[in-house]
């Protein structure tokens, strides 16, 4: 431009001198940093109220809005996972937990309504309070029966709750996209001030350049430099988060203040971004459980499609990944199952009974699969048609249940039915009996097997057992039941019995089958049986009378001599009454003065000199007379009266002793039965004691079935009394289970000769041959030998011709009291008198 064009351009119309140049320029400079200033501080104030706008009204509430999702996510995992939880303890703990985030929930909408917020935004935080209420009350019902273990009801409450739950979750997103939308647009206002700034401090400062020189461009470089810094920055920190500090945020000016604003921004967007990760994590969390669970979950929509499933369903039908994805129309997942044959059922039954259950609500059913598994499932419809599922393998569980009932209803070593499944099936067999229909009760009870058992061992008797229990199976049609009752006994019912010998017939081929030889561990065992028969309804209509009666027989034909059978007959109970009665009798016996001693000599047959009596005891009751010692004694060892009366036989015995002359022993009989306190030797010992007899003048006798026992202790007892010089003395020697090994297990002082050989001397044969062999064998290991039972002049002449040394039985002496024997002890030098 000319002077002359500036001049006709010149408002004044005349031309401006230097000053007024100067002055112009400088106004121009002037009004040019004027505009800066104006424009910095300007925008500065936009900026910083832009910021505070999206600090107050973005940031916060989009952090809010996110802390509020993620609560209500964290009480929906708690409220839902309730139904399915079986731990009353984790019960306990969701529900502390429900109460705490429900309290959060509460005072993050109360402080939400105390921000100011646009008319929209609080319009949808009135309707998310209205909301909360609700979702309490599903919540709270859903924690209660939950806790109280009822699923279905649970349930029902959670669909209730869900529905809630999702209504309340879809207003809280659109809250926060509301506040999101909001910050965006302040970000936007905030990027264009920057923008606006930065366009009118380039001009001024270009303007300020040219009119001031250098030192205008030096300040504009200076700003320039701190908004590049600052542009850069934003830049960046929009494609990832940045650790370092805004530039210029400790500057003191406009851009300073700018450079805090997004330092704010920046401090809000990670924390939103740490909010954003939290709620990720407890979605990971939300998504570990589920498929965590124990048992398959899995929920289905109005439309029968598939929202979500959990591992263990996928794995328990063995669904392909494409099956278990969301949207999954049922249909499809049953034909896969069907095209499978998973279920062990029809085509229709499977589709009728999964697809019915999906459209008519609550159920629960139980599916069978073709692999032999159990599945329990659970239905549980919700408010918008679909329905949850839960899918339990309860296959372990049955056969758990199966195997527990079967232990407790069957014997553990025979695999038996037991006592009780004995007695279900006979209370059920007799209300099933119908009015011409006759059932037998058996009852079996095995012979010799206690020697066997305590001979050679628990192992083998148990093996014995189980030996027997096949055999009986083998007796038995497959209609009949039979039974372990306990130790050797056994029991059968047998089914549709039309005569009584049919019963007998089964009795008789069970005897037949258990007496035949067993072979067990190189071992061959031979034991019987004895069974006592019952007919119903003949003998009885209950259980316990029949059993009763069944025993009674069982008990005759084990009197009888054993390995036979006995139907019950009415007699039987009158014999038990007359039994029970006498033992009681027995019990006040021995208090009322009733019991008594007597004594029978042990002779020397050639010179009728005396060295023993025998203490025998006698019962006689002042209303049945003198009871024999046969039917007492057993009695007494079977009630366990033997132990007092023992005491008494053996105190009274050797007190009666102490007053002989010293030359004369003392015979005792000891039970088995005795051997088992352990106490026996203390009381022989006290007996001496108390009496002041010699240990040497006390003979013990015992029988062989003490010694089949072949219990180390009772040796050790035995071995404890000959060492205090008490005489050992097998009795009835010959009978029972006769065995040299006896001989040589323990050294006997003296062996008796049992009366059923001696009574047979007088009509040769075997018996002499026996009674010669089992003198002989005493003189060779230096044995004392008595016979029992003599009673004729013959017997005692063979006797002596065998060399028997000494002699016992009526020929002598019948029991007496010891009073009888005064003239024996006095008069006749310990010599005795022929019986006349």
């Amino acid at each position: 431009m000319t002077v002359s064009d500036y001049s006709r351009y010149n408002p004044f119309g005349r031309q401006l001198g230097v000053a007024a140049k100067l002055y112009w320029l400088a106004s121009l400079s002037a009004a040019a940093v004027a505009i800066l200033a104006i424009a910095s501080i300007h925008f500065a104030l936009v900026t910083e109220t832009a910021a505070t706008h999206l600090n107050e009204r973005g940031f916060e509430a989009v952090e809010s809005s996110a802390r509020l999702q993620s609560l209500l996510a964290q009480h929906r995992q708690l409220v839902e996972s309730a139904p399915a939880e079986v731990d009353r303890s984790r019960l306990e703990v969701s529900q502390r937990e429900y109460i705490a985030k429900s309290s959060q929930l509460s005072s993050l909408l109360h402080e939400l309504g105390q921000r100011k917020v646009d008319q929209e935004a609080e319009k949808i935080q009135i309707q998310i309070a209205a909301e909360l209420p609700d979702l309490e009350a599903t919540a709270q019902q859903v924690m209660f029966y939950a806790y109280n273990f009822a699923q279905d009801k649970a349930l029902e409450s959670a669909a209730a709750y869900a529905k809630v739950a999702d209504d309340m979750e879809a207003q809280i997103r659109q809250y926060r996209l509301l506040q999101i939308r909001a910050a965006n647009d302040a970000v936007s206002s905030l990027l264009q001030s920057a923008q606006s700034l930065l366009f009118w401090v380039s001009t001024s400062a270009l303007a300020a350049f040219l009119l001031i020189g250098p030192f205008g461009l030096t300040i504009t470089r200076a700003v320039l430099n701190r908004l590049n810094r600052i542009t850069s920055y934003m830049s960046r920190l929009a494609k990832e988060p940045i650790a370092e500090e805004v530039p210029s945020s400790g500057d003191q000016d406009e851009l300073g203040a700018m450079a805090r604003a997004i330092q704010v921004f920046k401090e809000n967007g990670m924390e939103l971004l740490e909010r954003k990760m939290q709620l990720e994590q407890v979605n990971v969390q939300l998504d570990l459980a589920l498929n965590n669970m124990a048992h398959g979950l899995c929920m289905f929509d109005s439309r029968r499609r598939l929202t979500i499933c959990n591992k263990r369903y996928a794995e328990m039908y063995g669904l392909p990944a494409e099956l278990t994805a969301p949207g999954t129309q049922l249909s499809a997942i049953l034909q896969y199952l069907v095209d499978n044959k998973t279920f062990a059922e029809t085509t229709e039954e499977t589709f009728a009974g999964i697809v019915n259950v999906g459209s008519n609500g609550n159920a629960r059913f139980l599916k069978l699969f073709t692999d032999g598994r159990s599945v329990a499932i659970s239905h549980q419809s919700t408010a918008d048609g679909g329905w949850v599922a839960i899918h339990e393998d309860i296959t372990e569980r049955q056969k758990t249940e199966a195997h527990i009932v079967h232990l407790a209803q069957h014997d553990h070593l025979t695999d038996l039915p037991n006592r009780v499944f004995f007695r279900e099936k006979l209370d059920w067999s007799l209300r099933r009996l119908g009015k011409e229909q006759k059932i037998a009760i058996l009852c079996v009870d095995l012979d010799r097997f206690k020697a066997v058992n305590d001979s050679l061992g628990h192992l083998i008797g148990d093996k014995l057992l189980n030996a027997v229990a096949d055999r009986l199976v083998n007796c038995v049609k497959e209609r009949d039941f039979i039974a372990r009752l306990g130790g050797d006994e056994f029991a059968i019912i047998q089914a549709n019995v039309n005569r009584p010998e049919e019963s007998g017939t089964l009795a008789g081929r069970i005897i037949e089958r258990i007496s035949a030889p067993y072979e067990i561990d190189g071992q061959q065992l031979n034991i019987g049986a004895s069974i006592g028969l019952a007919i119903a309804p003949t003998d009885g209509t209950s259980a316990d009378q029949l059993l009763k009666n069944a025993d009674l027989a069982m008990y005759r034909a084990k009197a009888d001599g054993r390995g036979s059978y006995c139907f019950f007959e009415s007699e039987m109970d009158a014999r038990i009454q007359a039994r029970r009665a006498l033992e009681l009798e027995l019990r006040g016996a021995l208090g009322a003065g009733q019991l008594q001693l007597y004594y029978q000599p042990l002779v020397n047959p050639r010179s009728g000199e005396v060295r023993c009596f025998e203490a025998l005891l006698r019962w006689f009751h002042p209303r049945l007379g003198e009871v024999p010692p046969s039917e007492f004694v057993p009695l007494a060892e079977e009630s366990g009266l033997i132990g007092s009366l023992g005491q008494w036989v053996l105190r009274s015995a050797c007190a009666d002793a102490a007053k002989w002359p010293r030359q004369f022993r003392v015979a005792v009989n000891l039970s088995p039965i005795q051997f088992r306190n352990m106490n026996l030797v203390k009381v022989i010992l006290g007996s001496l004691a108390a009496s002041g007899l010699a240990a040497s003048r006390l003979e013990l006798e015992i029988t062989e079935s003490l010694l089949l026992e072949d219990d180390a202790k009772t040796i050790a007892m035995l071995h404890e009394l000959r060492s205090l010089g008490v005489r050992i003395v097998m009795d009835d020697f010959g009978t029972g289970y006769s065995s040299l090994n006896y001989l040589r297990s323990f050294p006997f002082d003296k062996m008796k000769i049992d009366k059923s050989f001696i009574h047979d001397l007088s009509k040769g044969g075997d018996s002499i041959e026996i009674v010669k062999a089992i003198i002989g064998l005493a003189h060779a290991l230096n044995i004392d030998v008595v016979a029992e039972g003599v009673e004729t002049a013959e017997q005692l002449e063979c006797l002596i011709l065998e060399g028997c040394g000494e002699v016992q039985g009526y020929y002598f002496s019948e029991p007496k009291p010891i009073e009888s024997f005064e003239k024996v002890f006095k008069e006749q030098n310990g010599r005795i008198d022929l019986a006349a």
